[in-house]
């Protein structure tokens, strides 16, 4: 039997330790920029802008955010809610169905010129599995 060399076991305990990322929603915006949340571990992960120099990442625990789903007439609806540490709520809807389309919301908490932002993504860029966080569906607001 060969011993193992402290690198081998290094590499081991990193793998270990790192949760696998799972990409919830993604898009690409009507301004050509790419949109990304994914869960790693208990963490839930939102990141706009390119991978290596996004204009805004941040996270937030699992159990803190707001998610949820509602069907009505061929269509369905879901949501998620982030707050950062400044209290911005980013609130990200996807309307799948015929006409797909998704939209986030911000709502900013500090004082600035605008308290709202709003993106659009590009209907055929949209890869939607907020589902997967177990929301509770309900029929939707007409």
């Amino acid at each position: 039997m060969r011993p193992l060399h402290s690198s081998t076991l290094l590499l081991a305990a990193l793998s270990a330790g790192t949760a696998q990322a799972e990409i919830l929603f993604s898009c690409t915006t009507t301004q050509g920029k790419p949109l990304q949340i994914e869960i790693r571990g208990n963490d839930v992960h939102y990141r706009y802008g390119a991978a290596n120099a996004p204009g805004l990442a941040f996270s937030q625990a699992r159990s803190d955010i707001e998610h949820g789903a509602c069907s009505s007439k061929g269509r369905r609806q879901d949501w998620l809610a982030m707050t950062t540490t400044n209290n911005d709520i980013y609130t990200i809807t996807v309307e799948s169905g015929a006409h797909p389309q998704a939209t986030i919301e911000v709502h900013f908490y500090t004082d600035r010129p605008s308290n709202e932002a709003f993106l659009t993504c590009k209907a055929d860029s949209i890869e939607n599995r907020l589902s997967q966080l177990g929301s509770i569906s309900s029929p939707c607001e007409e």
